[in-house]
């Protein structure tokens, strides 16, 4: 809280805004395209393991693995660098057209799944950052891929919205997860909803395939 008040005053140095006037039921004509929809739902089963983490990762790392409470610190920060790693190089792969979002998306959800997977196997502590760094990475591919796609799919009048809803839906997932794996934690111990997470990011994984997602559509962002 007291990060977000020292950067609060720096919110006046932010360029302003163009806004533009609408009519509302455009809205709805974007939001219920075909690769709209497909991609909010690859999303939905995507940020399952968000949930699924904040419900039961750190009991797994301590119940499990034996981790304590400073070790589980020290676990996430440095694993969370491969988030960032992830994001740049991905990033810079887009750019230099080395990499397409469809191999964005792929990449990021096996990388992201396997590592889940594989951490819920995990019985040492090594095992632990390299699986938990294998995740990171993958999310690090999905992330670049879902702002890249966001921007292709809405209109620029209408980006603003578009992502609200996304991330809504963003929301919605966490909510199904951590409820979910609150109740698989409860009857089964911490590593089967941890393998639940990873499969559902292979059920986002099967949609893009399966829905053939279009990920070169210009969704009017010139507009």
């Amino acid at each position: 809280g007291s990060l977000f008040l020292l950067l609060a005053p720096f919110v006046c140095l932010l360029p302003k805004t163009m806004t533009h006037l609408f009519d509302p039921a455009l809205y709805k004509k974007e939001l219920l395209k075909r690769d709209v929809v497909v991609f909010a739902l690859i999303t939905f089963l995507y940020t399952y393991h968000w949930g699924a983490e904040k419900t039961v990762y750190t009991l797994f790392l301590r119940d499990c693995l034996g981790f304590s409470l400073s070790d589980i610190g020290l676990l996430i920060g440095v694993t969370v660098m491969f988030l960032s790693l992830g994001c740049l190089v991905f990033g810079r792969l887009l750019d230099r057209r080395v990499a397409t979002l469809s191999r964005l998306i792929i990449a990021g959800l096996c990388l992201s799944a396997a590592g889940t997977m594989l951490l819920a196997l995990a019985t040492d502590k090594v095992q632990a950052y390299v699986f938990r760094a294998i995740h990171e990475i993958g999310d690090g591919s999905f992330m670049v891929f879902s702002y890249v796609m966001t921007s292709n799919l809405f209109s620029r009048a209408r980006v603003g919205g578009g992502s609200g809803l996304l991330g809504q839906i963003a929301v919605l997932g966490t909510f199904a997860g951590a409820l979910t794996s609150g109740f698989l934690l409860q009857h089964s111990g911490p590593r089967l909803p941890m393998m639940v997470s990873g499969v559902m990011s292979l059920g986002a994984l099967y949609c893009f395939w399966k829905f053939r997602l279009e990920t070169d559509v210009a969704g009017e962002n010139n507009a």
